[in-house]
């Protein structure tokens, strides 16, 4: 039912959008340019057909970047910027092949502490069976001019339930751990589980990243060079039609009916709250 609302709603605004570049070009302006960056997690092998339909669609509606956002796209297009949380081993290299193929650059975060072991921060029956990847294929990856490797902390926990120094610990131990590894610098990072505060910003910029990755599904304007960078979540099962809202920038609205839906409910509680 959601997803459902959520797709008809994005749907509306595509039309919008559509109308309002219509109007734009009449008036002799060029389209609005603006992309995405998405974040997958899992590629399973049932997924490849899907996976490898959704990187064509990319090509088609977007110009893919990488994570730097060093590029030149033509006037009025679309970018789009394609990352992978977790660097399970499985995943990465079942997606690499598909990302050559399309000339796709990508990013992959690595949560340090990991590395060649099983993932720690998936509870259920099937938690030992997804492996980060090694430090061996870490560095072969690295090598690959499409692929960038950043941050994704050393334990996978939530910043916010750590100490100040833990936090740090987890921040600045991970850019190390990665540089080690790769033999090269590293200035990404994406907060895992998209949980960090104000402070966890400022520790990212002491310990010298260049940009920092959040799950707040927003369009980015390439002009503006922002440390904080919104990410769509996408799953590589996602309808034709969910898969291209998502990469022209149609979820957008969302983060201002959760901040809207946060704002009222303060307001019910503090209410409800007076004596």
């Amino acid at each position: 039912m959601k997803r459902g609302l959520d797709i008809a709603i994005s749907s509306v605004l595509f039309g919008l959008d559509a109308i309002g570049n219509l109007f734009r070009g009449i008036l002799g302006y060029g389209p609005r340019f603006r992309g995405v960056v998405l974040y997958y997690h899992r590629v399973t092998q049932n997924d490849l057909s899907s996976f490898e339909r959704q990187m064509s669609l990319l090509k088609k509606w977007t110009s893919p970047i990488g994570a730097d956002f060093q590029f030149s796209a033509r006037s009025g297009s679309r970018f789009s910027v394609v990352t992978f949380d977790d660097a399970f081993s499985d995943t990465i290299r079942r997606v690499v092949p598909i990302m050559k193929a399309h000339n796709i650059p990508f990013t992959v975060f690595v949560p340090t502490g990991f590395v060649g072991k099983a993932q720690g921060w998936i509870n259920g029956p099937d938690r030992d069976k997804e492996e980060v990847i090694s430090g061996e294929d870490l560095r072969k990856i690295s090598d690959e001019p499409l692929v960038t490797i950043g941050s994704h902390c050393v334990t996978h926990k939530r910043l916010s339930e750590l100490d100040d120094r833990s936090a740090e610990e987890e921040i600045g131990r991970s850019k190390s751990d990665i540089e080690a590894l790769i033999g090269k610098p590293s200035g990404l990072i994406a907060f895992p589980h998209g949980d960090f505060l104000p402070c966890h910003l400022e520790m990212a910029r002491r310990c010298g990243y260049t940009r920092a990755f959040s799950i707040r599904p927003e369009v980015i304007d390439p002009s503006n060079r922002q440390f904080l960078v919104g990410r769509v979540n996408v799953e590589p099962l996602e309808s034709n039609l969910e898969f291209t809202l998502k990469i022209t920038g149609s979820y957008r609205w969302k983060p201002a009916v959760s901040k809207l839906k946060k704002s009222i409910k303060s307001l019910f509680i503090s209410r409800n709250s007076e004596p």
